[in-house]
């Protein structure tokens, strides 16, 4: 009962949580897009691996609804602390406006680009859910380093439109290497923030 206490004290402790949180953001920043370009890069492999030629044409609307699974990872952490400030209602206004941008996106993309609009639609809703949780979340946690961020994101989209739009094998073999030096550098910085937290909890657990 005493560990469990210590654990739970250590963790929400007020500077603590603050310190954790500017961590943790970046090394699941870098995970999360260098499986995003990873995803990209084999998604072509991974349809003809486990589904029919019949569905091989599923592929291209991977790297866009794995884009979808990054803003909605985003979402999630930048919302999380609106349970501690007992702003719960920023959660559900988030989400409505989520939801509204879904059902505009399906209903004016749908008939334009078929599935594809619908994953797009998909793209922008969980878009418009990440940024009004980081507006109202600002004022309690602010993102750091938001420029690499933003970098990394652009990074990321275009390894989806190399994938969908470049047909020439050797040209998209560079692109993809570029994009992955690219995130190399910039996880390399933030690879830095990482080993500082895991010395702040060594630190702190003894």
């Amino acid at each position: 009962t005493s560990n469990r206490g210590f654990i739970f004290f250590f963790f929400f402790k007020q500077k603590t949580a603050y310190e954790i949180s500017a961590c943790l953001v970046g090394s699941e920043k870098c995970m999360r897009d260098s499986l995003l370009c990873i995803v990209t890069f084999f998604s072509k492999f991974m349809v003809s691996l486990f589904a029919s030629q019949a569905f091989f044409e599923a592929w291209k609307y991977i790297p866009v609804l794995t884009l979808g699974i990054v803003f909605s990872c985003i979402s999630s952490l930048s919302g999380s602390h609106f349970w501690a400030t007992k702003e719960s209602k920023y959660l559900f206004y988030s989400s409505i406006g989520g939801a509204l941008v879904a059902v505009l996106g399906n209903f004016l993309l749908i008939p334009l680009w078929g599935i594809m609009g619908a994953s797009v639609s998909y793209v922008l809703s969980f878009v418009t859910v990440a940024l009004i949780r980081i507006r109202y979340g600002w004022r309690y946690v602010k993102i750091q380093r938001l420029d690499e961020y933003c970098f990394m994101l652009v990074i990321g989209v275009l390894a989806i439109l190399t994938m969908l739009y470049v047909s020439v094998i050797w040209i998209k073999c560079v692109l993809f290497l570029l994009v992955f030096v690219a995130l190399g550098v910039v996880n390399r910085k933030l690879g830095i923030v990482g080993y500082q937290f895991c010395l702040t909890i060594k630190k702190r657990l003894k």
